[in-house]
């Protein structure tokens, strides 16, 4: 099976075809999770996200410069993702008081959190 006609025009890291010949996404069987958490299902890689910390954190220090790697929250902000930037060093861009609530509900230090936006007093 040809994972470039299955999963097109799209960032394959993650994807690959099992040995049964079905598509999976950092090793869970997509068929297995749409029937447990049915279509559509968005679905995230912490291996991947993870990487892409790291992989931002190493092109800047391998400069010789001051820097700080501040993931915006209105990307997509959970805890999960939270509990990841801050193990992974990374700061944190927030906009409302429902992504600093979920920011320092998870531990998240108010020294890496920046705050900003419309209407804010």
């Amino acid at each position: 099976m040809n994972l470039n006609k299955m999963v097109p025009q799209i960032n394959r890291e993650g994807f690959s075809i099992n040995n049964s010949g079905n598509l999976e996404f950092d090793r869970c069987e997509i068929i297995k999770l749409a029937q447990k958490y049915k279509t559509p299902c968005y679905l995230f890689s912490e291996t991947i996200i993870r990487k892409k910390c790291r992989q931002y954190t190493s092109a800047f220090s391998k400069r010789n410069i001051d820097f700080e790697v501040i993931y915006s929250g209105k990307a997509f902000l959970v805890k999960a993702i939270c509990n990841i930037l801050k193990e992974e060093g990374l700061s944190l861009d927030v906009s409302s008081g429902g992504e600093l609530y979920t920011a320092l509900s998870v531990g998240f230090s108010p020294d890496k959190i920046f705050f900003h936006g419309n209407n804010k007093s």
